[in-house]
């Protein structure tokens, strides 16, 4: 006959296979109480207990195993999670180290390790450790996604690519490296558009494989009636999206429109607090399965669904694969398609995604707008326009403060070029990557590499906050847009600031938001169709000091007027196509084929 311990034991094991983990704890407190000396059950209870997210009691746990036998692994691994699940980096590095002390061999310390690295801004260290994994295990998926993720984070998108490609030659069925490939692939030139779309539309057919579309829904047809909208993002905090979304909430026709905000934020802050006043419902979907988050969108009988994350980080895509309204729309939070087959619509404009070659690149019907896409809405606590730094400094000074990823070696190529045309100029780029000394070292070599010392370049990491970021504009007087993915908060901050932005246009979505921003502020002549152009245009106003202190005087105001700014006039347009979208469903017609473009 099992004594009470094995029962107990059996007891937690199948609360823990079946998920009931507050019902596992109580019995594995029962069981330690009983078997006080058993690692193994101080082991599985601290790992409950790191589940539950009380930290300090799989700290105690962890620390217990170790009293009773210093030399056991897993409790040091598991010591390091909590601790970092805690923000201890340090002593989570320390006790990973033990951990491989104890077990050189230990592949999921140094996967943990190299995954702390990584988000502590030691990429260098991170590399390292995952490629000691990889001797351990060569074709591990999972160390192999991180690796390349590591490899994005410091700007290099060719290697990220080949290690995405090889977690999914590994694993075809790898829906995140899959994801994963198709971003980095949006952001490297040397790929054409339609392997860029084959590789979203892949990622399109993962995600929808095995989800039903039911296609019935309860929502009156009227196409004249009062519509609930439904925004689903994970940053409705302070971030890029929060910016360009505030003043669409805040000027929404409350007669015509009700909106529901689905919020996946982590960590709330003022930003969350002023999108939920403006909304008309909020929900809290973290930890939401997307079948829960499903029954949720259909139980408030949502009309329009808007996905404002594409394939960045938080998103939910999941969901609208499932399609639990009746119009569903991509919009701002990603350059380009998702991929998804049902998803209807993707609200852009005519620069960015001229009507021709753009709509055979898209799974969603375009939606042009007849001006920007976007509309912009300017911190209110922001420092006054500096004057141009040159007037004291004596050179001109170029920037960028977009991130790594779109910061590749040909764009550091032309952008030497420019400052070898520009004698004496200087550049700043920052980013937070650039925290990281070894991602630093990186960059100084690259600009060396093309002729420029590192005396020239500033590399400035992410500071503590919003206004001591836009006070750093003060140090630029040229601001260089990246290629071929350009930056959309980037140049709206530097426009608020007073500063030109330079751009190339391109073929794609990524490659002319800059274009879209610059033409409706009436400066079209900053935007190159090259990069000799490119280079010919920043080298010009550089030498031209009076004119450029003269245009930094006005960008701010010439900003305010434009229609990036204008917030009634941008929410009517959007309001417009909802509506046209909504007649069209309710004409029976569902979305156009073909993606014809409107």
């Amino acid at each position: 006959m099992a004594s009470s311990s094995d029962r107990l034991r059996k007891q937690a094991l199948d609360s823990i296979n079946r998920q009931q983990f507050s019902t596992a704890k109580a019995v594995l407190e029962k069981l330690c109480l009983q078997q006080p000396g058993d690692i193994q059950v101080w082991l599985m209870l601290g790992a409950v207990y790191g589940i539950l997210c009380d930290y300090r009691a799989a700290e105690k746990c962890c620390r217990k195993v170790l009293r009773l036998n210093s030399g056991v692994p897993e409790a040091h691994l598991n010591l390091g999670n909590v601790l970092k699940a805690q923000l201890r980096y340090q002593e989570a590095i320390a006790s990973y180290h033990e951990a491989i002390r104890c077990r050189s061999d230990y592949l999921s310390a140094y996967h943990c390790l190299g995954n702390l690295f990584r988000e502590v801004m030691m990429h260098d260290r991170a590399v390292e450790t995952f490629r000691i994994a990889l001797k351990i295990s060569p074709d591990n998926p999972s160390v192999l996604y991180d690796l390349a993720n590591t490899y994005r984070a410091r700007g290099e998108i060719v290697e990220a690519v080949r290690c995405f490609q090889r977690v999914l030659a590994l694993n075809p069925g790898h829906t995140l490296a899959q994801m994963n490939l198709a971003v980095c692939m949006n952001h490297d030139s040397s790929y054409d558009r339609e392997s860029v779309y084959r590789e979203h539309c892949n990622w399109g057919q993962m995600l929808e494989k095995g989800q039903s579309e039911t296609g019935c829904f309860d929502n009156i047809a009227d196409p004249e009636r009062q519509l609930r909208i439904g925004y689903v993002s994970a940053d409705f905090r302070m971030h890029s999206v929060a910016f360009f979304f505030e003043s669409l909430l805040a000027n929404r026709d409350t007669g015509q429109f009700e909106v529901i905000c689905y919020s996946e934020v982590e960590q709330a802050d003022e930003m969350t607090a002023n999108l939920r006043s403006l909304s008309d419902g909020w929900r809290d979907t973290r930890g939401l399965s997307d079948s829960d988050m499903y029954s949720m969108i259909q139980a408030d009988s949502i009309d329009i669904l808007v996905d404002l994350a594409g394939l960045t980080h938080g998103h939910r895509l999941g969901v609208f694969a499932m399609k639990p309204a009746p119009v569903q729309v991509n919009y701002l939070g990603y350059a380009g398609t998702t991929g998804l087959s049902r998803m209807d619509y993707r609200i852009t404009d005519n620069l960015t995604d001229p009507p021709g070659d753009s709509d055979k690149y898209h799974t969603e019907t375009l939606i042009r707008l007849p001006q920007c896409f976007l509309c912009y809405k300017p911190p209110l606590a922001s420092p006054p326009v500096s004057a141009s730094p040159a007037q004291t400094s004596g050179h001109v000074t170029f920037g960028s403060f977009n991130d790594l990823t779109k910061v590749s070696p040909d764009v550091v190529r032309v952008w030497a070029e420019i400052l070898k045309q520009v004698p004496d100029s200087r550049f700043v780029c920052k980013a937070r990557q650039l925290k990281d000394a070894s991602v630093c070292a990186r960059y100084y070599e690259l600009f060396s590499g093309h002729g420029i010392a590192s005396d020239r370049i500033d590399l400035l990491g992410q500071v503590e906050s919003a206004a001591a970021h836009l006070e750093l504009y003060s140090r630029i007087d040229i601001g260089l847009d990246t290629f071929p993915y350009n930056g959309t908060t980037t140049t709206c901050e530097a426009l608020w600031m007073g500063i030109p932005v330079v751009g190339i246009r391109g073929e794609r979505h990524i490659s002319r938001v800059g274009l879209s921003l610059l033409r409706n502020l009436g400066l079209n002549e900053f935007v190159a169709n090259d990069a000799q152009g490119y280079i010919a245009i920043a080298s010009s106003l550089a030498n031209n000091l009076e004119y450029l202190s003269e245009l930094r005087a006005g960008l701010r105001q010439r900003l305010v007027a434009s229609p990036v700014c204008d917030a009634v006039n941008f929410t009517r347009q959007l309001e417009g196509a909802y509506r046209n979208m909504w007649r069209t469903y309710c004409a029976g017609t569902g979305r156009s084929n073909g993606h014809g473009g409107q």
